[in-house]
């Protein structure tokens, strides 16, 4: 089973690779053929090393939801906002430690999609 999933465009054209997250338990995108603007309005484009059963990306990759990602946003009182912030090299994701789930500063391989 893969571990990446290839992620296109409107026009079909690839963009990205998406990967399944065991701490949010939902997929996040890195984006290594077009640019993605930031919440900041930046550009951003994740380098990768090609590898699809041991992938690494860089730089980190932030993923926010609920008012994390818009101050504005008012979150409903069962559902609060989150944080996953990792890096992952050689197939292993790393989550830093300001992460809001359980896996916040632990390493773990990278799971079949």
């Amino acid at each position: 089973m893969a571990k990446l999933k290839l992620v296109t465009n409107d026009n079909g054209e690839q963009v990205g690779y998406s990967f399944y997250c065991p701490g949010c338990k939902y997929s996040h995108v890195f984006y290594v053929e077009k640019a993605y603007k930031n919440r900041d309005g930046r550009e951003i484009r994740w380098q990768f090393n090609g590898n699809l059963e041991s992938p690494s990306f860089s730089p980190s990759l932030v993923e926010l939801t609920g008012s994390y990602a818009d101050p504005k946003f008012i979150d409903p009182e069962d559902i609060p906002p989150t944080r996953c912030h990792l890096i992952m090299t050689n197939g292993i994701i790393n989550f830093c430690g300001d992460c809001t789930h359980e896996l916040a500063g632990k390493s773990v391989e990278l799971p079949d999609f």
